[in-house]
């Protein structure tokens, strides 16, 4: 079977034009607000946040209170407007390329997956593993497949712009993340938020990278 692929060209375009705008999310409200509260328990006595694929940072910027450090991650320079507080840092990077010793409470990597292609999407796991401190958690969110993994390159009548995207198989990409951390919780987000009948909004709430899970010295 073939691969579904992206269109790198619409892709890369997409986010150029996204970088112009105010806020990145193109989501309504509602969604916003349930992410927020989904998070906010995650985020509770978090000192540090990793948030790879920033964008504006809409959802990582609320849930750090002043003293919490963030680093924002994402490949369009762009986006650096959004952090201006002295706890925030802005790193100009593909979240493929991004390498850092230090290792966060909190790692954030939503709507990213899905522009990313499959090689790319589990080396990123590889690293999300290791950006994960001691206690911490990793959250993934983006669309998932209901069947099989299908990708997109066409105009978006809700967006207004031609957009490509990949959407893996829920169940694929939960065995994926299984292949990296030892605990995953799956949360499925209400229906009201999922508006197609191939595709639906997961987080996969991830703990206990497993190449420290094994060592007493983790």
């Amino acid at each position: 079977m073939v691969e579904p692929t992206l269109n790198q060209a619409v892709l890369r375009g997409f986010w150029a034009d996204k970088a112009r705008e105010a806020s990145n999310r193109w989501t309504s409200p509602d969604l916003l607000a349930y992410e927020l509260s989904l998070l906010a328990p995650l985020a509770q006595g978090a000192r540090s946040v990793l948030d790879l694929g920033s964008g504006h940072g809409d959802l990582s910027r609320r849930l750090c209170p002043p003293g919490t450090r963030l680093v924002a991650v994402d490949w369009e320079p762009g986006f650096a407007t959004a952090y201006t507080e002295p706890e925030h840092a802005f790193v100009q990077s593909l979240v493929t390329d991004f390498r850092t010793d230090e290792r966060f409470d909190l790692v954030l990597l939503f709507g990213v997956v899905t522009c990313l292609e499959l090689a790319e999407e589990l080396q990123v796991y590889g690293a999300l593993a290791a950006h994960v401190g001691p206690g911490g958690v990793a959250v993934v969110k983006n669309q998932c497949s209901t069947g099989r993994e299908f990708a997109v390159d066409t105009h978006s009548e809700a967006l207004a712009t031609r957009y490509s995207g990949r959407y893996p198989s829920d169940e694929e990409q939960q065995a994926r993340l299984q292949a990296v951390f030892a605990d995953i919780e799956v949360i499925h987000y209400p229906d009201q938020f999922n508006p197609w009948p191939n595709s639906r909004h997961l987080a996969f709430v991830c703990r206990e990278p497993r190449d420290r899970a094994a060592s007493p010295n983790g």
